[in-house]
């Protein structure tokens, strides 16, 4: 219950989407033909002219920039080399296949990107090589040759298998493609595309004049060009300007699209449009591009040589880092950050005096600077640590960083009674309490040093007069520690030689317990009693082990099945064994008091293997479908009592509808189909597909078999249209009708390959494969629509075909001040007034978001609609509303009250307009908890209550705050104001005092209280 209970709290933290931008000309669409190249290449011919006759370099230069990606160029692979070596040297194929392009002929120098594994974000694998996210979709990357046939020939392991392609002018493909198997080379046949979107015209500033060198890239979002997450801030390349600032983008799918422009110096622009049909071109596009704010600076004490291999990057700072007290001191005067800045990180380079100048910012926003170093070797940007961040303001100059460089620690391990060097050992040092590993180029904690020798670089000690701490352990000897160890910035402090004294081992002899004969390269997990939750992860995961964790000791069994482990003496620890083909041991007991070796002896057992055969009703396999097991009695890891993600506890039936289950622990296990989405993880009880258990029984080296029926499986196809067009980028669920009795669905993933969603692809069409008969719910959502459809649907094992005809329903009207003057940026907002419709849906996607320090931070939010505001002439306009039903629009602001409009129903395509608002003015109230000294960490409870005469009703807000920032209540009504704080230690209440605060109609007033 407590881990559902944390996901619960990370599903509500909430990550705003941004406003886009419209295309400001008008734009001459022309449709193409799509039958043939011979068609659609005069059609690309033409716009190519219109553009200035573009190279391919003007298309393909900012796609392949720093690509970070493997390339492997083929020429004319020969399809006999697929079950063999190719040319001399090469590694033999993994995956293979031929990429053809609309009229039907092998298409040379087509990228394909391919990617195995689950992945539980769906991370687009062609996204730019600088975006974070990347490596949650890291892709193997190479180019059809002549023949249009490519072949992976490294890269790929057996498992779930995504792909994509993309080629000048068609519309590129992401796709799931099952499973890579075992038995390789695996062929895919021919990937055949279709004509692309064609995008052409110029990019020009306020005045007019070109803008050369402007990148242009696909916006990520869910339901965009088949995108299962969104992306704030990154796209996928698609082209750049030339030097007359022209542009030609031929690689966009049919539908909606939105392209990102991100020119030097210049704000971020998004800009949008809609295409529907394949082939379809847009000439004449001009995209405006407005100047942007800049941040000057210097960065002190970096060596001249490095300056070439640093960059300084400028992201918006996080919301509620921003509050923080201090930081919005310095702000220039009535700064308000503007609602369309955009999250896209700037970028600027040292001069050979250090100076640096990040332009394209937007006015009256906070920036987070962070410094970035070139990893040559791994060939990636990584965040330096020798820098400070610092955050600053547009118009600034003069902001100054200072590079600290690394200090390091050097010394010699020695065994103390024989003065030999030690070899494998473990080292941590830093700052703090926590000090980190040692680790290598990859990331991996280092165990081997040669002749006992290390140099623990990279440290950054801190402020001066704070100490370092260093930690050893090795096999055999008493850990190391010292906490004392004074280390100046850029200091390289020899200890001489460290001398560890011997101590007891434990020595575990891993046998097989029905042979005896030892296991070699078994696991070995050691940790105090009570801590063993430290290693259950690694436990359950395959041939994971837990390098640089202090609080397991861990080892390796060797040939003679002997792993030997630090003591930790005097204290009651829990040991586990795990290896491959062997069920993992029962925890035992190891407590070490003498000075002599412990030595235990662990057998492990073969397990017994089940054989789980999935028919439908009729009897036939049923393949591709995921059976789920779980032990009856508990295990070292056993995740009976939490959430099970997708790829865990679950195998994958075969074409014969058959999964073999081995090394199962004797005693009852129980099996089932796992037949829900994938990737998914349901609240609030079980999941809705969820089958019925089998039980059965094992003994040890026996196999038991289990026949698990289910539905038949059918099949569903169709098309969507709006106002009779095809709609594509529609992203559809299906929900069985029994557990869609409430209208709200609390469901949360990212995972791809779920056979319960789907996205309209070209021409509005979608299909379902193999999902099981029945009755469902459709839930229908699209980026442009502001609630969801819904309907029913019974799904036939012969296949079901099925056309949906979404109303196209609008409300539109304007919002005004009680001076009837237009009021821009108010967001308007429409739900069911029914309890239980909603415009929300929690769809297989999440948010991926880079953080103002330029992580990776992970949003389970509710996608909601990117939120409508009112134009410049105080005007909106809803789309794709539900008819038939009572709906309630909503306006609010921060300087004026907000209003409701109750109880509008529409009928399918009908307008409703004079939906019109005017709305009073307010004030706000900003408060600031400062901390004292010695002051309380922990959310601060605010109340705002307004004064009013004896029998008038009273208004209250009411909000949480953590201690040391600030927050601001909008829409406050003019008038006095009492603002009470209070915050809780222990379930005791402690009040921080009641301030009375007079708010003004269109300003801001300030209390502030002390947390002590």
């Amino acid at each position: 219950m407590r881990s559902l209970l944390l996901v619960l709290v990370l599903v509500v933290i909430a990550g705003g989407l941004f406003g886009l931008w419209r295309v400001l000309s008008s734009t001459g669409v022309e449709l193409a033909g799509a039958e043939g190249a011979e068609v659609f290449a005069h059609e690309r011919d033409a716009v190519a002219l219109e553009a200035g006759e573009l190279d391919d370099r003007g298309r393909a230069d900012a796609r392949a920039e720093d690509s970070g990606a493997e390339l492997l160029a083929l020429e004319g692979l020969a399809a006999s080399d697929a079950n063999g070596l190719g040319e001399q040297g090469e590694l033999p194929p993994i995956l293979t296949g031929r990429v053809m392009g609309a009229d039907g002929a092998p298409l040379e120098g087509a990228r394909v990107f391919a990617a195995t594994g689950f992945s539980w974000f769906a991370v687009p694998l062609d996204i730019e090589p600088d975006a974070a996210a990347r490596r949650h979709g890291a892709a193997v990357e190479v180019s059809t040759g002549a023949d249009g046939r490519f072949a992976f020939r490294e890269g790929l392991a057996p498992g779930p298998l995504r792909l994509a392609v993309r080629a000048a002018g068609h519309e590129p493909l992401h796709e799931e493609r099952g499973r890579l198997p075992v038995d390789l080379p695996h062929d895919l046949g021919d990937l055949a595309l279709r004509p692309g979107v064609v995008l052409a015209g110029r990019v020009v500033d306020l005045m007019g004049e070109p803008v050369a060198g402007a990148r242009l890239l696909q916006v990520v979002e869910r339901g965009l060009g088949g995108m299962t997450v969104t992306l704030p801030g990154r796209g996928i390349p698609l082209g750049a300007t030339d030097a007359e600032g022209r542009f030609l983008v031929d690689e966009l799918p049919a539908g909606p699209w939105r392209i990102l422009i991100d020119a030097t110096g210049y704000r971020v622009r998004e800009e949008s449009g809609r295409a529907e049909v394949a082939g379809e071109r847009q000439a004449g596009l001009v995209f405006v591009v407005e100047p942007g704010a800049v941040i000057g600076g210097t960065l002190r004490g970096a060596p001249a040589e490095m300056l070439a291999r640093l960059r300084v990057e400028a992201r918006m700072k996080a919301a509620e880092s921003e509050r923080q007290t201090g930081i919005l001191d310095a702000a220039p005067e009535h700064a308000e950050p503007s609602e369309d800045v955009h999250p896209r990180v700037r970028i600027a380079s040292f001069d050979a005096s250090g100076a640096f100048a990040l332009g394209g910012l937007a006015a009256r926003t906070a920036y987070k600077l962070t410094v970035w170093e070139r990893d040559a070797v791994r060939e990636r940007w990584k965040r330096s640590s020798g820098v400070e961040a610092a955050v600053a303001w547009p118009g600034t100059g003069g902001v100054e960083l200072v590079y600290a460089p690394q200090a390091a620690l050097v010394f010699q391990v020695l065994d103390a009674s024989t003065r030999a060097p030690l070899e494998d050992f473990e080292v941590w040092a830093g700052a703090g309490s926590r000090p980190g590993a040692l680790r290598d180029d990859d990331g991996e904690a280092l165990r081997e040093h040669p002749d006992g020798r290390v140099r623990f670089a990279d440290l950054r000690p801190g402020a001066p007069g704070s100490t370092v701490t260093l930690r050893i352990r090795a096999a055999g000897h008493g850990q190391y520690e010292r906490k004392d160890i004074a280390l100046a910035n850029g200091e390289e402090l020899d200890l001489g030689t460290l001398a560890l004294e011997p101590a007891p081992r434990v020595l575990v002899h891993v046998v097989d317990a029905a042979t005896e004969a030892p296991v070699a390269d078994a696991r070995v997990f050691m940790a105090k009693v009570g801590e063993s939750g430290s290693y259950a992860w690694y436990l359950r995961a395959a041939d994971a082990q837990p390098t640089g964790n202090t609080r397991v000791v861990f080892g390796r069994t060797d040939e003679t099945g002997t792993a030997v482990l630090a003591a930790l003496p005097g204290e009651e620890c829990s040991l586990v064994v795990s290896a491959a083909g062997f069920v993992a041991s029962e925890p035992g007991t190891v407590l070490v008091t003498g000075a002599d070796d412990h030595e235990q002896t662990v057998r492990l057992a073969r397990g017994g293997t089940a054989v789980v055969t999935v028919v439908d009703t009729d009897g036939r396999p049923v393949s591709g479908v995921s059976v789920e097991h779980r032990e009856m009695q508990r295990r070292p890891g056993d995740q009976r009592d939490t959430i099970l993600m997708a790829g865990e506890g679950e195998s994958m039936t075969d074409e014969d509808g058959i999964v073999r289950i081995a090394t199962l622990v004797p005693g009852d296990h129980e099996f089932r189909i796992r037949d829900e989405i994938q990737g998914m993880i349901f609240f609030g009880g079980k999941a809705e597909d969820a089958e019925s258990w089998a039980r059965a029984s094992l003994v040890e080296g026996a196999t038991v078999h289990v026949t698990l029926t289910t539905e038949p499986r059918g099949r569903l196809t169709g098309v969507v249209t709006e106002g009779g067009t095809p709609l594509a980028g529609a992203s559809l669920r299906l929900r069985a009708k029994a557990a869609t009795q409430r209208r709200q669905y609390f469901v949360m993933g990212g995972a791809a390959g779920s056979r319960y969603s789907a996205l309209t692809g070209y021409g509005g069409r979608f299909e379902f494969r193999d999902v099981k008969s029945g009755e469902y719910t459709i839930v229908l959502d699209h980026p442009e629509r502001e609630m969801p459809h819904s309907l029913e649907v019974t799904i036939r094992p012969d296949g079901t075909e099925l056309v949906i005809a979404l109303p196209v329903a609008l409300i539109e009207g304007r919002v005004r001040d009680s001076d009837g003057r237009p009021l821009r940026g108010v967001e308007v907002r429409v739900r069911g007034a029914e309890r239980g419709l909603v415009n929300i849906i929690m769809p297989d996607g999440a948010t991926m978001y880079e953080s103002d320090t330029g992580e990776m931070r992970t949003d389970f939010q509710s996608q909601r609609r990117r939120r409508k505001r009112t134009d410049a002439t105080g005007r909106y306009s809803l789309r794709g509303v539900t008819t038939g039903v009572p709906l309630n629009v909503s306006v609010s602001s921060a300087f004026h009250v907000g209003d409701r409009r109750r109880g509008l129903v529409l009928e399918p395509d009908e307008i409703l307009r004079g939906v019109d608002f005017e709305l009073d003015p307010a004030g706000r109230i900003e408060v600031v908890l400062s901390r004292g000294p010695g002051g309380a960490q922990g959310y601060v409870h605010i109340q705002a209550v307004q004064v009013v005469s004896a029998g008038e009703s009273s208004t209250s807000h009411s909000t949480g705050i953590p201690s040391g920032t600030r927050r601001t209540l909008s829409a406050i009504l003019p008038g006095r104001w009492l603002v009470s704080a209070f915050r809780k230690n222990g379930g005791v209440r402690i009040d921080l005092g009641t301030q009375a605060v007079e708010v003004a109609a269109l300003e801001t007033a300030q209390v502030t209280f002390i947390v002590p």
